[in-house]
């Protein structure tokens, strides 16, 4: 993620140790969540780049390939967009671009102290999966957000 971090000039060196922080703990949410997650910075391009990403090992993951590097735009993507320059949350269905697959997608957006948005996470999983978050306990779903 070093590389990847340090191509965003915005970033300040505390932002850098955060992001460091948190890819350091994707793998240990996408096993807890068996779902890939993924996190997004905004270029001044006005594309956004994967700068950490993690999939499950207990399922099959929703992105066979590496993400991370790769550009996006929000017609690929509204929803990091959504995230990225207004600050919102959002969740919902979508179709994976080139793939006959439907998703459940959440995103949420990170703040820097001075309540800026920093980057998206975005959190993707089968439909399979998200119902069976659904059926799992309110304790457990509560501690998974």
């Amino acid at each position: 993620m070093d590389s990847a971090v340090q191509e965003f000039e915005n970033l300040t060196q505390q932002d850098m140790a955060f992001l460091e922080r948190l890819g350091g703990n994707l793998p240990f949410l996408a096993d807890l969540s068996l779902a890939d997650v993924t996190v997004y910075c905004l270029r001044s391009s006005g594309e956004a780049t994967a700068i950490a990403q993690a999939r499950p090992h207990s399922i099959m993951p929703i992105h066979a390939e590496a993400l991370i590097g790769k550009p996006i735009t929000a017609e690929d993507d509204p929803a990091v967009f959504r995230a990225l320059t207004t600050g919102r949350r959002s969740n919902g269905q979508r179709d994976l671009p080139g793939r006959e697959v439907t998703v459940f997608q959440e995103v949420w957006p990170l703040w820097t102290a001075k309540r800026r948005a920093l980057a998206a996470v975005s959190i993707e999983t089968s439909l399979l999966e998200r119902e069976r978050h659904l059926r799992r306990g309110k304790v457990f779903s509560q501690a998974l957000r």
